[in-house]
């Protein structure tokens, strides 16, 4: 596989630092210095094309998790307390959803 030196932009440089920690600071500046073996665009796109879907569909999923935890934690106090019923629940996150 070729080799290829790469620069990071301020953001990736922000985003490795917080991986990497504040005890890695260091080491970070060193970074652009090691060889970096990159697959061909051909697999990369290969793999984007599998994983693509499988993201976002997770990226969905957290989302409907969300939303339905907030209706959880807004809905059932007010079912248990008795001021609104199963059916009117039924309706408002019907609406949501």
């Amino acid at each position: 596989m070729p080799t290829q030196e790469i620069h990071l932009s301020p953001q990736q440089r922000r985003a490795a630092r917080q991986v990497l920690g504040r005890n890695q600071l260091s080491q970070l500046t060193d970074f652009p210095r090691y060889p970096v073996r990159c697959p061909l665009s051909e697999l990369v796109h290969r793999f984007e094309g599998f994983a693509g879907p499988i993201w976002s569909r997770l990226h969905a999923n957290m989302t409907e998790n969300q939303t339905l935890a907030e209706l959880r934690d807004t809905r059932l106090p007010k079912l248990l307390s008795g001021e609104i019923r199963i059916k009117d629940a039924e309706e408002q996150a019907g609406a949501v959803l």
